[in-house]
């Protein structure tokens, strides 16, 4: 079922622009927090490593070092939450486009920022995991 969307109020023929304007700066925001838990689930991971290599130095810190396996599923969980976050991030988008009256604008470069986020999202995560 198609839904008519609305023409733009009469007295402010711009505030649909300024609205899908708006939504494009939060999807932004959304991808930016979600690009924020990758890299800190990477860095998460790879502190594990980088205190491996310290105890080489001091081998009386080894004993009170987390697994390594902790770390990595740490960061991997963060990566695969930066994944979701995008995602979702997607799902307001699309929703607020569809709920502006006025012609809305292509979805394709918001399509694609979204499926370039959750790619490095899943190959962070192979990366990680393999």
């Amino acid at each position: 079922m198609a839904t008519k969307k609305q023409q733009p109020h009469p007295t402010h023929p711009g505030a649909w622009v300024r609205d899908h304007l708006a939504n494009e700066r939060t999807l932004l925001a959304w991808v930016r927090t979600s690009l924020a838990f990758m890299g800190f689930g990477i860095a998460i991971a790879k502190l594990s490593v980088l205190l491996q290599v310290d105890t080489l130095e001091h081998p009386t810190l080894a004993a009170e070092l987390p697994d390594q396996l902790v770390s990595k599923l740490v960061g991997a969980t963060l990566v695969a939450l930066g994944g979701v976050i995008s995602i979702l991030g997607a799902i307001q988008a699309r929703r607020w486009t569809d709920a502006i009256p006025g012609d809305a604008p292509s979805r394709a470069a918001q399509n694609v920022t979204v499926a370039v986020s959750v790619l490095m999202s899943v190959g962070l995560l192979i990366y990680l995991l393999v």
